[in-house]
C-alpha cells in the first residue's frame, strides 16, 4: 500500500504499483528466459525510455540521453568527461551538495584550474553579477544544482543559463532535486548538460538516473566498453573509436529492470501533469513555509515564494529542535536531518536542518498536520 504521509520525497520518493510492477514483471521474465533474451525481447520498451526522457526535459534529440545508476555517477562522469582544454576555471556556489562540491574541487586540483565558489546567504541568496564577472574574466565553467537539498532554494538557473551564453562559459546544471518536481526545458535553460537521479521527486527506483548532454557539447567519456566504443587493429595499431551520441556515458550492464521502472515512472508523471505536479507540490511546501515563518522559534532555510517543494527548518535552540523531533514522532510525521556533511561550505558543524519533502499525492489533511506541529513549537 503506497503511503500518501510519507514527506521525504527529497531523499526518496514512494514508487507507484505500476513503476514497482514494471520492474518485476522484468525481472520474472529474465528469471524465464535469460538476461540478454529478455534484454532482447524488450528492445522496444528500452527505446520508450529515451523518448520519454527527451520528452520530459524537451530535448532536441534522443540522442541527447543516457541512462545511469545515480545523479552522482552523472555529475562525475560529465565533471571529468570534459575537455578541460577549453576552461580555466569552474564556478560553483557554497550552498552545493558535498558530491559536487568534492567532485569539482579534486577536478579542480588534478588540472590546476581555479574553482570559484560564490558565497551563498542562508535564503539562497548570492551576488549574481560576481557571477557574471568571473565567468567573463576566464574560460569557465559554471556548474551548479536548479534546486538544493537543504531547504527551500531554486537557483536562477534561466538567468545563468543567459550568463553563459553570453561569456560562451559551459554550463552543467544538476537537476537532482528538481527534475519531477519543477518542470525542465533544456532547450530554455541553454545548458549543455545535465544530470538527474530517478529515486526522488520522480517516484523511480533506486539506482537509476539519467544525463543530457546537448549534441556538440564539450564532454567525452573516460570510461568506455563494448557498447560505447568499438577497437580495430589496423597494421599492428590499435584504434579505439567511441561512438558520439550521449549513449557514450553509459555501461552495457545495468539492472535493465530498474530502467524499464524509471520509465514507467516518468510516463506516469508526464501523463498526470507535469505543471500540475508543481502545482500542487508548491501548494504543500507554501503552506508549510508560512508556517514556519510565522513562529520566531523557527527559521526557513532558503525562501518563502521558492519554487522548490523542500522544506528546510533550523530551530533557534537545541531544545526548541529536540521538541520539534519529538513532536513529529510522536505524530508520525517522516523527517529527515541535514548536517554539515550534506552541504559543507553551507552550514557549520553545529546545525542541524530539519527537512520536509512533500510529494504532489502527500495527502492534504497531514500537510494540516505539520503545520499545525511547526505553529505550537
Amino acid at each position: 500500500m503506497i503511503n500518501h504521509n510519507y514527506t521525504n520525497s527529497a531523499g526518496s520518493s514512494i514508487m507507484s504499483d505500476s513503476t514497482v510492477r514494471a520492474i518485476t514483471d522484468y525481472l520474472h521474465r529474465e528469471q524465464q528466459i535469460g538476461g540478454y533474451e529478455c534484454m532482447i525481447e524488450n528492445y522496444p520498451e528500452f527505446d520508450l525510455f529515451y523518448q520519454r526522457t527527451a520528452e520530459l526535459i524537451n530535448a532536441s534529440s534522443v540522442d541527447e540521453i543516457a541512462y545511469t545508476d545515480g545523479g552522482s555517477r552523472g555529475w562525475n562522469a560529465l565533471i571529468n568527461g570534459l575537455d578541460l582544454s577549453l576552461i580555466d576555471c569552474f564556478i560553483t556556489l557554497s550552498s552545493e551538495y558535498s558530491t559536487n562540491i568534492s567532485t569539482l574541487q579534486l577536478c579542480a586540483e588534478k588540472n590546476a584550474k581555479d574553482l570559484h565558489i560564490i558565497p551563498c546567504a542562508l535564503d539562497g541568496s548570492f551576488d549574481i553579477d560576481q557571477l557574471n564577472e568571473l565567468a567573463m574574466a576566464d574560460r569557465a565553467c559554471i556548474a551548479l544544482s536548479q534546486a538544493t537539498a537543504q531547504g527551500s532554494i531554486s537557483n536562477p538557473v534561466h538567468h545563468i543559463g543567459t550568463i553563459a551564453k553570453q561569456c560562451n562559459a559551459i554550463y552543467l546544471l544538476d537537476a537532482t532535486q528538481s527534475i519531477g518536481q519543477i518542470p525542465i526545458d533544456v532547450q530554455a535553460l541553454q545548458c549543455d548538460a545535465m544530470t538527474a537521479t530517478g529515486r526522488k521527486w520522480l517516484r523511480g527506483p533506486r539506482g537509476t538516473g539519467f544525463i543530457y548532454v546537448k549534441n556538440g557539447s564539450p564532454f567525452t567519456t573516460t570510461s568506455v566498453d563494448g557498447s560505447s566504443s568499438k577497437a580495430t587493429k589496423t597494421e599492428g595499431t590499435i584504434t579505439v573509436k567511441t561512438i558520439s551520441t550521449a549513449r557514450q556515458f553509459e555501461m552495457w550492464e545495468r539492472n535493465y529492470g530498474l530502467m524499464l521502472g524509471l520509465s514507467n515512472a516518468i510516463k506516469e508523471y508526464i501523463d498526470f501533469g507535469i505543471n500540475e505536479v508543481h502545482h500542487k507540490i508548491l501548494t504543500h511546501a507554501n503552506t508549510l513555509r508560512k508556517a514556519i515563518t510565522d513562529n520566531k522559534a523557527l527559521t526557513l532555510v532558503g525562501k518563502e515564494d521558492s519554487m522548490s517543494g523542500i522544506i528546510g527548518v533550523i530551530a533557534k535552540s537545541e531544545l526548541v529542535h529536540e521538541e520539534v523531533i519529538r513532536l513529529f514522532q510522536t505524530h508520525n510525521i517522516t523527517i529527515n536531518l541535514v548536517y554539515q556533511w550534506a552541504c559543507p561550505l553551507f552550514f557549520d558543524s553545529e546545525t542541524k536542518v530539519i527537512r520536509i519533502a512533500a510529494h504532489h499525492d502527500t495527502n492534504s489533511e497531514h500537510i494540516d498536520k505539520i503545520a499545525n506541529v511547526l505553529r505550537s513549537i
